[in-house]
């Protein structure tokens, strides 16, 4: 849901368009997410607030 959430803040990009896209097309957008992007600041380790929808965006994952 993080990947989902950034990839439409930052590309515009809903569910449906994400699944249909080439691997290597998605492997691109992920690693070209800014240093903003939710995604980014979870998998550098560092300690992330999270409020409001992004929070229970991130619960419902676990």
């Amino acid at each position: 849901m993080i990947i989902q959430a950034d990839f439409r803040r930052e590309y515009q990009l809903g569910p449906h368009e994400i699944v249909d896209l080439p691997l290597w097309e998605f492997r691109v957008l992920l690693g070209g997410l800014s240093t903003q992007s939710l995604y980014r600041q979870v998998t550098a380790n560092e300690p992330v607030e999270l409020h409001g929808e992004a929070a229970r965006s991130f619960l419902n994952t676990l």
